[in-house]
């Protein structure tokens, strides 16, 4: 059950200025991102930038900024949007020939999805949590209404990403992903130092731009990858 408070005001911004007072998501015992965890947790939405610690999770606010500094640092990347605009399951749709959003699974859980990088006739998932197995209609509702295709069906991959290790990451690995296409560099092909992204991202929060994440080239070898296809919602 999700229950939603939205205020629109004006802004300067490039991006839209949404402020969600309170989401309430109810947490199915299935869902991947914390192994332990009770069946009903509250999950707040809040634009502003909540302390990032050691082990605590991306809000939305702190996820806002970072794409908010990307798309000033490369405005020709569409997306981008807040990420609260997806509990609305509504994205405006990405006229841009390349396009990434980070999306909130509603499940306490952040993916990125692109478009136009690597293998541009399909939409690409970048989840530091699953595999190949990955099918998520909430995700898959939000990159529908990016698409907006007049096509009866769409195409993605999961890509072989780097995986977290613990169950409060997800977030960091997603705007590191965001960072690394956005900078031309293939995030299936980078292996990120799971120490420095906390630090890096700090800095970054702080200077107000994004820069590539600590890593090195990964020379691990790579599965293959498998084309899906969804109906489009």
């Amino acid at each position: 059950v999700m229950e939603l408070a939205m205020i629109q005001t004006a802004s300067s911004s490039p991006l839209p200025t949404i402020s969600l007072e309170i989401i309430t998501v109810e947490m199915p015992k299935w869902s991947t991102c914390a192994p332990k965890r009770s069946r009903v947790r509250p999950m707040l939405f809040l634009d502003k930038i909540e302390p990032l610690t050691k082990t605590s999770k991306l809000c939305s606010g702190y996820v806002n900024r970072a794409q908010e500094i990307l798309k000033q640092q490369h405005p020709m990347i569409g997306g981008l949007n807040w990420v609260t605009i997806g509990g609305t399951l509504e994205y405006p749709k990405a006229t841009e020939d390349k396009w990434m959003q980070v999306i909130h699974d509603g499940r306490d859980h952040w993916v990125l999805v692109a478009k136009g990088f690597v293998q541009p006739e399909h939409v690409n998932v970048y989840d530091s949590l699953v595999g190949s197995a990955w099918h998520d209609k909430h995700v898959l509702s939000c990159m529908s209404s990016l698409l907006k295709t007049d096509e009866k069906k769409m195409t993605y991959i999961v890509k072989q990403c780097q995986r977290q290790n613990n169950s409060y990451d997800c977030g960091v690995f997603a705007i590191a992903f965001a960072t690394s296409l956005a900078n031309g560099e293939d995030p299936t092909g980078m292996l990120y130092d799971p120490k420095q992204l906390r630090p890096h991202l700090n800095e970054c929060m702080t200077s107000g731009k994004l820069t590539s994440f600590p890593s090195t080239i990964s020379r691990r070898k790579r599965s293959r990858e498998t084309v899906k296809t969804e109906e489009v919602f």
